[in-house]
């Protein structure tokens, strides 16, 4: 591939799955992230930055299609992190939406990029946890939320002592709440 044949590539499928990519069905849409992702990962070089447009897939009524908008954010934000914080703000604003559809998209997106930083915590991650640790008990958000904890913690936890002092103390508290298994002593 010529570096204008992989960028016009994904021009066309991200166009595609612009707004939802609402005239195909939810087994194209899945196909074409799962392409992008695998594509976006094999020509990194060639094609950043990638237009946004997959991302209105989060908002996508079935979960495979959303599972798979996750994976391929986490590794777009991998890949290229210049929006990182556009995508923070977009996504936190999601979770407060009285749709659960859109909150859930938003904690998907919130995970995303939770998920995509192995190993180390950047300056954001800690509030971006505290935001999602308030969806741990709602019933849609909920199973999601704990289990983007459990994931992240198995990442986390071997440099725990180090990474804690990110995190204040009223950060520290709600990430452990969530991260620990609660005793049976307790």
């Amino acid at each position: 591939y010529h570096a204008h044949t992989a960028i016009a590539v994904v021009r066309f499928i991200d166009s595609t799955l612009a707004n939802g990519g609402v005239e195909l069905s939810w087994r194209c849409r899945w196909i074409l992230l799962h392409f992008l992702t695998t594509f976006m990962f094999r020509h990194q070089f060639h094609i950043l930055p990638v237009p946004l447009g997959f991302i209105d897939c989060l908002l996508d009524p079935q979960e495979e299609v959303r599972n798979q908008t996750m994976k391929t954010l986490s590794l777009y934000i991998q890949l290229d992190e210049s929006e990182i914080l556009t995508l923070i703000e977009k996504f936190n604003s999601w979770t407060f939406q009285n749709t659960p559809r859109q909150r859930l998209a938003g904690c998907l997106g919130l995970a995303a990029i939770a998920q995509s930083y192995h190993h180390s915590i950047p300056p954001f991650l800690p509030p971006l946890l505290v935001r999602l640790a308030a969806h741990a008990h709602t019933p849609n958000e909920g199973p999601l939320v704990r289990r983007v904890f459990a994931e992240w913690w198995k990442v986390h936890q071997d440099q725990w002592r180090v990474h804690r002092l990110l995190f204040t103390a009223s950060q520290l508290e709600v990430v452990t709440q969530l991260t620990y298994s609660p005793s049976y002593y307790a």
